[in-house]
């Protein structure tokens, strides 16, 4: 099955930062309902955290939302949502504080800045 305008859902990958993530959940979510297959994968990059820690899984990013979910944590607690929900969550150095910040705003933005690098420099992240 296909998502309308004839594009298969199993070749989308959505990455959404803060609320963004929350957002690819809900547009994951609906695509399953109307096309009844899954996104291939949704990229949370620190997903917002206040007003979504105790909410239904209908309303926020979780495993359930496409094949494959992946997160990057980097203000866990604060302005990110603390617990793990995709299928590999990372918490770069340790999800909280991250060189070269201050603030919780530049801990909360890190995330997107090294999903980045990790595209434009994968050698950087060795596993």
């Amino acid at each position: 099955m296909s998502v309308r305008c004839g594009q298969n859902s199993t070749k989308i990958h959505l990455i959404g930062h803060s609320l963004g993530a929350h957002v690819a959940a809900v547009a994951g979510q609906q695509v399953y309902r109307n096309a009844g297959q899954k996104l291939n994968r949704i990229t949370g990059l620190d997903p917002a955290g206040p007003c979504f820690s105790n909410v239904s899984l209908d309303s926020r990013l979780d495993a359930l939302d496409a094949d494959f979910v992946d997160v990057i944590h980097t203000n866990a607690g604060i302005l990110g949502l603390n617990e793990p929900v995709g299928h590999k969550d990372f918490y770069p150095n340790n999800g909280m504080s991250q060189p070269g910040c201050i603030l919780s705003t530049c801990d909360h933005s890190r995330a997107w800045e090294l999903f980045a690098e990790s595209i434009n420099r994968p050698d950087s992240f060795p596993g």
